[in-house]
């Protein structure tokens, strides 16, 4: 943020130290000597300015954390038979219908 506004910085600068420097015509960022943001200074007041690569490079990531994070995980699982479950909850229909002498 410079001033009241905010500039985007590229999505590789996440979780690090960045370095904001300013004149009267532009705004710069660097991530380890590194250029990850230069915006047109804007002299309205509360404004967010974007650079779109750096809005497409966001989705991006957004959508391989969505793909990662839907990805199936190879653990075993214990499968049971469903009248298991009839039986535990008291809905087993056969042992029922012997208790109350019904075929």
């Amino acid at each position: 943020m410079t001033g009241s506004n905010d500039y985007s910085v590229h999505p590789s600068a996440i979780g690090h130290r960045v370095e904001i420097t300013g004149d009267l015509d532009t705004v710069t960022v660097t991530c380890q000597g590194r250029l990850v943001a230069r915006h047109d200074r804007c002299w309205a007041v509360h404004q967010s300015i974007t650079d779109p690569d750096h809005a497409t490079a966001a989705a991006r990531l957004r959508h391989q954390a969505c793909r990662a994070s839907l990805r199936p995980v190879d653990t075993p699982v214990e499968h049971r038979e469903l009248a298991d479950y009839d039986r535990a909850l008291g809905l087993d229909t056969a042992a029922t219908a012997e208790g109350q002498g019904v075929a």
